[in-house]
C-alpha cells in the first residue's frame, strides 16, 4: 500500500458554485503566500489575477501603490 500525498489530475472545474468555492480559497491562500514573502524576504510583491474577464483582484504587499509599482515594473525591464 502507497503512503502519502494523493495527487489529483487539474483540470477545469466545470461547476459554476465549486469553482467559485475553490477560486475563493486559492486566492486567498495565494495573496497569503504573497504576504508572507514580503515580511520574510523585505521584497515588494504584487498578485494580480484576471477571472471571467469583468472581475479583476489585486492586491500589492509592500510598500509601493498600483502606479508606483508599474512604474518601477517597466523602468526595471526597460519598457517606457
Amino acid at each position: 500500500m502507497r503512503m502519502g500525498r494523493r495527487t489529483n489530475e487539474i483540470q477545469k472545474i466545470e461547476s459554476k458554485d465549486r469553482l467559485m468555492v475553490t477560486f475563493s480559497k486559492r486566492i486567498a491562500g495565494l495573496f497569503k503566500k504573497a504576504h508572507e514573502l514580503s515580511q520574510l524576504c523585505g521584497a515588494t510583491v504584487a498578485v494580480l489575477v484576471t477571472f471571467s474577464s469583468d472581475r479583476n483582484f489585486d492586491e500589492t504587499i509592500g510598500s509601493f501603490h498600483r502606479d508606483e509599482l508599474l512604474e518601477s515594473t517597466s523602468q526595471s525591464f526597460g519598457a517606457e
